[in-house]
């Protein structure tokens, strides 16, 4: 090999140590100093780029430079070319800064935002006065500590039950037995109010309500034939 591991050429004869040892300057000996030369310049780099590298080009800290704009899959880039797209990734970046919404970190969120399903968010404490938005858990928190309602029925006979037991219900009836629209769970512990109606009704008409239980009451009619409203109020 005509260059060594440094890269450094390595030449095949020396004639002055030839002349020194008297060998004499022979066609053989020409030929491989000679054939030495070409092995070196096969190994060189060419200038016009005429033939492909054979192994890595190692620049031992040095700069590569004039290097022109690459194109081509394969190409190297320069700075230039670098520094542009940095450039442009700096100015795409902060574009959806201010166009996404991000995963983590505070961000203001203009316009309406549409969700296919239902978001997923932390649950605030019921003391929280703040603009935070609400979830299940914190409505239902908040009604059953303020007595929100639960269930109801609506109509001529119903009721509304509240999420801290407290029922308001209410109907018409007749002289007999009255059903509950729902149980008082407290068993007897409610109160009834009632009045009178229809074209029989008196000054002196008047009813007795009695046998109440958790899911009935009794009303008996003494004078005239009045229907009567009632309201029950209870647990």
């Amino acid at each position: 090999m005509p260059y060594d591991g440094q890269g450094v050429f390595t030449r095949v004869h020396n004639w002055e140590e030839d002349a020194a040892n008297d060998i004499s300057i022979l066609a053989s000996r020409h030929d491989a100093e000679d054939d030495n030369f070409a092995n070196g310049f096969n190994e060189v780099l060419c200038r016009d780029g005429r033939a492909a590298m054979t192994g890595n080009l190692k620049m031992g800290a040095n700069k590569i430079t004039g290097l022109a704009n690459g194109t081509n899959t394969n190409d190297g880039v320069n700075k230039s070319q670098l520094d542009s797209l940095s450039t442009t990734l700096s100015s795409s970046i902060t574009n959806l800064d201010n166009t996404v919404v991000k995963l983590s970190g505070n961000q203001t969120i203009a316009d309406t935002k549409t969700f296919s399903s239902s978001p997923i968010i932390p649950t605030p404490a019921t003391s929280d006065n703040s603009t935070k938005a609400a979830t299940t858990a914190y409505v239902n928190s908040i009604l059953s500590s303020s007595g929100g309602l639960a269930t109801w029925s609506q109509g001529q006979n119903g009721y509304y039950k509240f999420s801290n037991g407290l029922i308001i219900q209410w109907g018409k009836a007749t002289t007999g037995t009255v059903t509950l629209p729902t149980a008082f769970t407290s068993g007897t512990s409610y109160s009834i109010g009632a009045q009178l109606e229809g074209s029989g009704a008196g000054a002196n008409d008047y009813g007795q309500l009695n046998s109440l239980t958790s899911t009935s009451f009794n009303w008996v009619m003494y004078s005239g034939s009045s229907r009567l409203f009632w309201v029950a109020i209870g647990y």
